[in-house]
């Protein structure tokens, strides 16, 4: 059971990163292809690449997107998501689970931390890889993050380069640069927007910097960096379903909206002229506001996709994933340092800064990401997240690379943990399409569940392949002729559920109580080694019982 390769001591030059993805190119060929992006890097002019990860074979994959290094100064998510990649291939190709050792963390001004070692089974890289594409953007911003390292900051801890090094015409330094997390096209032209007045009444900076001078500065127009255009032609081209943009730091997992608070009004749309100028950018509800309308930025929460609600169940979904790869039991709510120094908050993007008196942003890549499903419903659903990972526990922007220190190490887990888990939400996604979310809105119904008991008793792995070449296509029929899915929910769904329920009566009465609890979950509670990353116990892996309908379900 090998580990994640030989251990980090440093942060990787992106010259090493070029390499490091080369390598497994050439060392996966089949699983793995090195893809040339469209634009050099704007100052080095350096070409930019990403990984795809797939074992080609079922029709109608989703799409996941990760992408890490938008910000130089964040060392972390460039080696982990180089980590993150090796680990999936090596597993896959060796059918070998990914170990990550037992470790010990030095965390700032408190005591040691203690994590156990934690595994990815090789089921779950299987499903991943069998069912999902997956492109890697390691390193989006290589010109930012080598300058770092030449010109490290006096205080590395909480200083560093952040943006491109897009060159100033009058060659003053100052004015190097583009921050490329707010250059993105989506609601770019924040005055625009926005109600800048009523915006800064409650938070003390704009959404993005317009000059040169600011380290969130956003670029002359949108779009305009190479480094943001890569991106952007990369989600239009790949159309990711799931998509996440990795940084550091803070322990959060956030979800779109960024661009304002998430609400339930189809009108309430960054692409509408009425709310030009009027949208205000504050919290629902906010004294501020008095009588004006409380804009609230729209996400639909109806049949099939429920995008609202999954948001925020998929991201609890990854936070407890890391929860689970530190040993904390999720059923005992009881203290430990692992729960307290595990713990990633989840919730909006928008809401991410307000610690900090900042608001919503604009011109992010989650938004740009989470966009593609409103202006082309055929895209639905897209679930965008960012990740904040690490901690100022944690030497914030400089954790240390020492495995005396383990910071990076820890750091590393917890990314691996929430990619993991959230490939595996997209690999379980499509195989609710037909059932469970078309035709009977939920997986929870009772039909769907008598369904599912049949299959796990009676069907096999062969009808489940089958089931999910054949249910994406007729899903998307269904899902647009409500007529369709009234027929089929009465007369194809409600009778094979009775029969159903008479063929799996009698197996029922054979079984344990144990097993029948088993039998009524979906496929990501009958076997939890296939479907998460497992904290281990003296080299056993210790049973751990997913956390609900976050998990993406099976139908």
């Amino acid at each position: 059971m090998p580990a994640p390769e030989e251990p980090v001591r440093r942060p990787a030059t992106p010259a090493e990163i070029e390499l490091a993805m080369a390598g497994l190119a050439a060392r996966f060929q089949g699983l793995c292809a090195l893809e040339k992006l469209e634009k050099a890097s704007a100052g080095d002019r350096v070409d930019i690449h990403c990984l795809k990860l797939a074992n080609p074979g079922e029709p109608d994959r989703p799409v996941v997107m990760i992408i890490g290094g938008v910000h130089g100064r964040e060392y972390p998510p460039p080696d982990a998501l180089i980590r993150f990649a090796r680990a999936l291939l090596t597993s896959f190709t060796d059918k070998s689970d990914t170990v990550f050792p037992a470790m010990t963390c030095r965390l700032l001004g408190r005591p040691p931390l203690s994590l156990p070692a934690f595994r990815i089974p090789y089921p779950t890289v299987a499903k991943i890889l069998n069912r999902c594409d997956v492109y890697i953007v390691p390193l989006v911003n290589p010109d930012g993050r080598l300058h770092n390292m030449r010109h490290p900051p006096s205080d590395p801890v909480n200083e560093g380069w952040r943006k491109n090094r897009r060159p100033d015409p009058g060659g003053v330094e100052a004015k190097v640069g583009v921050d490329i997390a707010r250059n993105f096209d989506i609601a770019w032209k924040f005055e625009d927007y926005f109600n800048l007045p009523l915006y800064l009444q409650r938070h003390e900076k704009p959404p993005a910097d317009t000059v040169a001078t600011g380290t969130r500065y956003r670029g002359p127009s949108a779009g305009s960096e190479p480094e943001t255009d890569n991106v952007q032609r990369l989600i239009d081209a790949k159309r990711p379903r799931w998509f996440c943009d990795v940084h550091t730091f803070g322990r959060d997992i956030a979800t779109s909206w960024g661009l304002e608070w998430n609400g339930a009004t189809p009108a309430m749309t960054w692409r509408n002229p009425v709310y030009t100028g009027k949208r205000d950018g504050l919290p629902p509800g906010d004294p501020h506001l008095g009588a004006l309308t409380d804009y609230q930025e729209y996400v639909p929460d109806e049949p099939p996709h429920r995008v609202r609600t999954n948001l925020r169940e998929y991201a609890e979904s990854m936070r407890n994933a890391i929860l689970r790869s530190a040993g904390v039991d999720l059923d005992n709510h009881t203290y430990s340092p692992q729960r307290e120094n595990s713990t990633y908050s989840t919730g909006q993007l928008a809401a991410l800064y307000l610690a900090d008196k900042g608001g919503p942003i604009t011109g992010g890549s989650v938004d740009y990401a989470f966009k593609a499903q409103f202006e082309d419903p055929a895209r639905a659903p897209v679930f965008a997240f960012v990740m904040e990972a690490g901690h100022a526990d944690e030497r914030a922007f400089d954790p240390s690379y020492s495995a005396a220190d383990g910071h990076w190490a820890k750091i590393e887990r917890e990314i691996c943990a929430a990619m993991t888990r959230m490939c595996l939400l997209a690999a379980n996604h499509g195989r609710l399409c037909l059932v469970a979310t078309t035709v009977m809105d939920t997986p929870d119904h009772p039909a769907v569940a008598a369904l599912r008991r049949l299959r796990d008793q009676r069907l096999g792995r062969r009808f489940d392949r089958l089931y999910g070449r054949v249910s994406p296509p007729i899903a998307r029929y269904l899902a647009v002729r409500p007529w369709a899915r009234f027929l089929v929910r009465h007369c194809v769904v409600a009778p094979a559920a009775l029969l159903a329920r008479l063929l799996t009566r009698n197996q029922d009465h054979l079984q344990t109580r144990d097993e029948d609890h088993l039998s009524a979950k979906t496929d990501d509670h009958l076997a939890a080694r296939d479907e998460d990353c497992l904290p281990t116990r003296d080299g056993e892996r210790v049973s751990t019982e997913d956390e609900g309908r976050g998990d993406g379900g099976d139908g």
